[in-house]
Order: structure tokens, then sequence, then C-alpha cells
């Protein structure tokens, strides 16, 4: 039976040092618990750090001073979209009514699946239309005071911003 060769003087410098008790180590094998953490928990950076023992601030210090444990951790939070939506996908096969309204709400926007209100006048015609309103703003139109003919608005808009005559600049 061969002998197994024994590992040179370098490579045992190198597989010590890849053990060694330093911090960038120490760092790397908290990186390394992170994703499996991650992994575990569906990307969930608070129940992850909680896992591994350290604070959302570590962790995000780590994403920014590693910009290949970042790209990991965005595949880690897409591998679990991933999964949740193939369950969605189940549930809708299945005919779930609840999964089923729940996936055209939020896929079937352009199609008019949308929930909103709208106020109507005394001759059932839209005062104020809040789902063609949040369908204009997520197109990038900004409101103006024209969207708004009963003062509804009053500085509150859901999902866009309101630009009055007066100032023509976005109010918060």
């Amino acid at each position: 039976m061969p002998k197994k060769p024994k590992a040179s003087a370098a490579s045992r410098k190198t597989i010590a040092a890849a053990f060694a008790d330093t911090e960038a180590n120490k760092i790397e094998r908290t990186k390394i618990a992170l994703k499996l953490a991650l992994d575990a928990t569906l990307g969930n950076i608070t129940d992850a750090c909680k896992k591994v023992g350290i604070s959302r601030t570590t962790f995000y210090e780590y994403t920014k001073a590693d910009p290949v444990f970042a790209q990991e951790v965005k595949d880690i939070e897409e591998a679990g979209l991933d999964y949740a939506e193939s369950i969605l996908k189940q549930k809708v096969m299945a005919g779930n009514m609840t999964a089923i309204i729940f996936f055209l709400k939020t896929k079937g926007k352009k199609r008019g699946y949308i929930e909103g209100t709208s106020l109507h006048n005394a001759d059932g015609g839209n005062l104020f239309d809040w789902a063609e309103l949040s369908k204009q703003a997520a197109e990038g139109r900004n409101l103006t005071d024209e969207d708004d003919p009963i003062g509804l608005l009053d500085g509150h808009v859901m999902e866009a911003q309101l630009v009055t005559d007066d100032d023509a600049e976005p109010n918060p």
C-alpha cells in the first residue's frame, strides 16, 4: 500500500495560519456561520444575527466591507424568496383562494388586480380613485391639485408626492 505523502512545512504553515485564532479568521468563521443561519431563517437578518451572537450593526459592517459576502447574502435572500414563491405557487395550483387573491394582488397589478378606494358623486362618477392614483404614482407621475378635486389629499399621499400649483415642489 502506497504511503500518503506528507504535507510540506510550507503547507503545514498555511493550514495552521488558516485555523489560527486571529481576528480575521474569527470574522471569516462568523461570516460562514451567518450564511448558514441566514439560509436556515430564509434570510431573516435579525434572527440570523441572534443565532450567531452578533449585532445587526456588525452584520452590516461585514456586508459593507466585503462585497463578496454581501453578494452571498443577497443570493441567500433571493433563494428564500424563491422558496416562498414556490410554496405560494403550490397553494395557487391547489386552489387555495387566499393564495390566489394574494398572487393576483401582487403579480396581476398590470391587469387591474389592485385594491383601491373610490368615492363617487351623486351621478355615480368617480370623484377620487385611489387605485388610479396609485397606478399613476407607480408609473412615476407626480400628483397635482387637478388629481384631487375635493381636497382629500390634504398633504397626504399614499404612494406619490403632491405637487401644488403654488410651489411646484413635492410636499412631504
